[in-house]
C-alpha cells in the first residue's frame, strides 16, 4: 500500500484563536487519516471485532509552518514508517488548497489486543499490508522518549497538552512536542 492521503476541509471545530487550524484540530484531522489508512488495510474501528486488535497513540512530534482558515481544503498525506515488535512509527505532511506544506508530524502507536487488554505484538504481514516507507518527515526521526518542550504551550496555556508515552511497563504523563514559528524563523 505504501502512501495513504485524502483531502479534507478545516472544519468550525478544528479552529483555535484568530478562527486558525488549532493545534487539536490539526491533530483530530492527522488521527482521521490513520485512521482511514488502517481501515483500508483491515485493521480500522470496523475491524476491531475479526481482529481483536486496535491502535493507540503513544506520542507526537508535530511542526506547524502555517495555520489554515476555516474552510481551508487540506491534502494530508501519510504512512507507516517503521514496525517494530509491539509498536508502529507513522509520519505525514499537511498540504494547503496551493499544495504549500504548512506542517509535518510523526507518531508513535502501539497494538491493543481487545480481548486481553494487553498491548500486543505487531504481526510480521502488517508490513506488507501497510507498505512501510521509512522516509522520516524530520531529519532526527522521534525516538523513545520526548521530553517537556516549552514550545508546547501557547501565552494561555490552553495548547498544552499531555500525552501518555510507554516506556516498557511504566507509562509517564509529558506534553506534545510542537514547534510552531509564527515569526518566520526556523526552528
Amino acid at each position: 500500500m505504501g502512501f495513504y492521503e485524502d483531502d479534507f476541509h478545516v472544519r468550525y471545530f478544528d479552529l483555535g484563536e484568530n478562527n486558525v487550524l488549532s493545534i487539536t484540530g490539526l491533530m483530530n484531522l492527522l488521527q482521521e487519516i490513520a485512521g482511514m489508512h488502517s481501515s483500508y488495510v483491515g485493521y480500522g474501528l470496523n475491524d476491531i471485532d475479526k481482529t481483536g486488535l486496535t491502535w493507540f497513540l503513544l506520542y507526537w512530534k508535530i511542526k506547524i509552518f502555517d495555520k489554515p482558515k476555516w474552510n481551508t481544503k487540506l491534502h494530508i498525506k501519510t504512512w507507516a514508517r517503521k514496525l517494530e515488535k509491539v509498536s508502529s512509527f507513522r509520519d505525514f505532511e499537511v498540504y494547503d488548497n496551493n499544495e504549500k506544506l504548512i506542517a509535518i508530524a510523526s507518531s508513535k502507536w502501539a497494538l491493543l489486543d481487545v480481548n486481553t487488554n494487553s498491548v500486543s505484538r505487531i504481526p510480521e504481514c502488517m508490513n506488507e499490508e501497510y507498505g512501510t516507507i521509512e522516509d522520516s518527515v524530520f531529519d532526527t526521526p522521534i525516538d523513545a522518549k520526548i521530553k517537556e518542550s516549552e514550545n508546547a504551550k501557547s501565552k494561555d496555556g490552553k495548547e498544552a497538552l499531555d500525552i501518555l508515552l510507554s516506556d516498557k511497563e511504566r507509562i509517564d504523563l509529558v506534553l506534545l512536542d510542537v514547534f510552531m514559528p509564527f515569526d518566520g524563523r526556523e526552528v
